[in-house]
């Protein structure tokens, strides 16, 4: 599959930071205890309990066209595939990063951000994956929030720090995979060594 054809909807650009403040702000929500200290996020829980302070219902449904999860913006619905939700009862560190995808998709794209309202399918364009820029993309922007919710950047900091910030110590503490912990690792390793390099 060519990925850079698929069509996908347009939203406003968002930076790494303003993700970031949308993930603390998710988490402060939803498990503000996820902040304080370098834990796992409670993403089943969160998923089970929590949605509707989105105006948001969940499913649990048997065949979603393959994929693991779909966030309905319209219909204000998150469904998981019926093999995405055992897994993640089991606490299955790739299915914790489908749904907190997903919470990316109900967090940062479920309203219009310019009026404020939810918006409708008639009011929603579409374009090529190639056509836009990756801080455009939707699922780059769900697949950055998702990191961020399992991953804090608070926490993230502290283990910084302390000099404890590997993929092996993250991949153990936070109860995820390698190759996200490997890429939170790279991207915050940066990210914090170019703030001590400007006092901040």
């Amino acid at each position: 599959m060519d990925y850079n054809s698929i069509y996908v909807p347009v939203v406003r650009g968002l930076s790494f930071s303003q993700i970031e403040k949308e993930a603390s702000a998710f988490l402060n929500l939803v498990s503000p205890e996820s902040l304080k200290s370098p834990q796992p996020t409670p993403v089943l829980s969160i998923f089970e309990n929590k949605m509707d302070l989105f105006c948001f219902s969940i499913v649990v449904g048997k065949n979603i066209k393959g994929l693991g999860g779909i966030t309905n913006i319209s219909d204000r619905f998150v469904e998981l595939s019926l093999s995405t939700y055992k897994r993640l009862e089991k606490n299955d560190p790739q299915a914790k990063f489908t749904v907190a995808h997903e919470f990316g998709h109900v967090m940062l794209h479920s309203k219009n951000q310019s009026f404020g309202y939810f918006p409708s399918r008639a009011e929603v364009s579409f374009s090529r994956r190639s056509q836009i820029r990756a801080f455009e993309d939707p699922e780059w922007q769900a697949n950055t929030f998702a990191a961020n919710v399992l991953m804090p950047l608070q926490t993230m900091h502290s283990l910084y720090l302390r000099q404890e910030m590997t993929p092996e110590k993250v991949m153990d503490i936070y109860q995820v995979s390698w190759s996200a912990a490997t890429r939170r690792v790279l991207r915050l390793n940066i990210y914090f060594s170019e703030r001590s390099r400007r006092g901040l």
